[in-house]
């Protein structure tokens, strides 16, 4: 029997699950309305097995895991699967845990060396038809989103450069543009930033890598019309620090100090001086014009705006359709032409635009959880 430290990232809400299964009629309380169709995809951490090592942040390092929940013609079913991760799978063919502390090799067992360490276990995201898995410290695995088969690591078609992806994307919502980052982006401790855009069909346009002031943790970051923001916090992370055996976020207060970068030449000296003293001692934001994918013809007849109105990644469902291929024409490569069959299981929309908002959403991790007959509880 499996034993997990008595302490509040293993208890209570906490309890490591451990089980994939699936619920396919749930036990309904009340009515779910006829209308209500589609599917909403959750990110669960849940650590497969007890760490060896205390840890802090070890709330940040359960295993990945993938919970839908299907509804239609008022009946609702569940299903959840590990993320199958390089991580996971050699955990579980050894039995144990191999990985030590959140974002630090060096408290590794031997076994896990050279080993991608993510577990993606933060945000499921939906765009251009496909369905990935994320946390900051990797690159996001690709799901199948009828199976929640894991289909592999995901690098937009090896044009990624960056060994990290966000968890927390945008979605333009009129160009359906992807926007995303990666901090520490070629390796630990690192500065490196990488900024990346990917068009409405899931193809990696742009990606431009900067320096941060320091390594800090840079977990979230905005968009708006014109710009890119990026809020880089005194939470920081140290080689050295790492190679003693400490843990990978650590506060900084000689950090705090205002700082910013700023590729608006339209803002003069004294506005910036101005601008700098009203946010003293909150860390750096580094302001960047906001880039544009291509948006040349493409062999797709999509309007932008059929390409699922994805949003903020928070509330909402992935409507059927989106995933059921009677209602879409479903792209066929031949292996010889040198395409992946699986690489867009989405071509186009069958309904109308504005037919509902097709969101790929995570609960907040606030504890609700399945009972075992199939009810949904809190």
């Amino acid at each position: 029997m499996k034993r997990y430290p008595d302490a509040p990232e293993f208890t209570g809400l906490n309890t490591p699950l451990g089980e994939e299964y699936e619920v396919p009629d749930l036990k309904i309380e009340g009515r779910i309305p006829g209308d209500v169709e589609g599917v909403f995809f959750r990110a669960v951490p849940d650590p497969a097995f007890p760490p060896f090592v205390e840890d802090a942040a070890a709330v940040l390092s359960g295993d990945g895991m993938i919970s839908a929940i299907r509804f239609a013609g008022g009946k609702a079913s569940f299903g959840i699967r590990y993320v199958q991760t390089e991580r996971h799978k050699a955990e579980s063919a050894a039995g144990r845990a191999l990985f030590g502390k959140y974002r630090n090799p060096f408290t590794d067992m031997a076994e896990a060396r050279g080993l991608d360490r993510t577990v993606v276990n933060t945000t499921p995201v939906w765009h251009a038809g496909r369905l990935l898995m994320t946390k900051e410290d990797g690159r996001p695995y690709r799901v199948n989103p009828h199976t929640l088969e894991t289909m592999g690591k995901y690098d937009f078609g090896g044009k990624l450069k960056s060994q990290t992806v966000t968890a927390h994307v945008r979605i333009d919502p009129e160009s359906a543009e992807l926007f995303f980052y990666g901090y520490e982006a070629d390796g630990l401790a690192s500065t490196k930033v990488a900024y990346c855009v990917a068009d409405r069909y899931g193809t990696l346009a742009s990606e431009q890598w900067f320096d941060a002031p320091y390594c800090a943790m840079m977990h979230d970051f905005t968009i708006t019309k014109n710009y890119a923001l990026f809020p880089v916090y005194p939470t920081t992370c140290d080689a050295q620090r790492l190679r003693a055996g400490d843990g990978a976020c650590k506060g900084d207060p000689s950090r705090a100090r205002f700082r910013q970068q700023a590729t608006d030449r339209r803002r003069d000296q004294t506005d910036e001086e101005r601008h700098q003293h009203r946010n003293p001692d909150r860390g750096a934001t580094i302001v960047g014009e906001r880039q544009q994918g291509h948006h040349g013809k493409q062999e797709h007849d999509r309007e932008p705006r059929q390409q699922d109105r994805e949003r903020d990644l928070i509330g909402g469902f992935l409507p059927f359709g989106a995933l059921d291929e009677r209602d879409h024409t479903v792209e066929e490569r031949l292996a010889g032409v040198g395409g992946d069959p699986n690489d867009e299981i989405v071509r186009k929309h069958a309904r109308p635009a504005g037919d509902c908002r097709a969101v790929a959403a995570g609960f907040a991790n606030d504890g609700r959880r399945f009972a075992r007959d199939g009810r949904l509880i809190d």
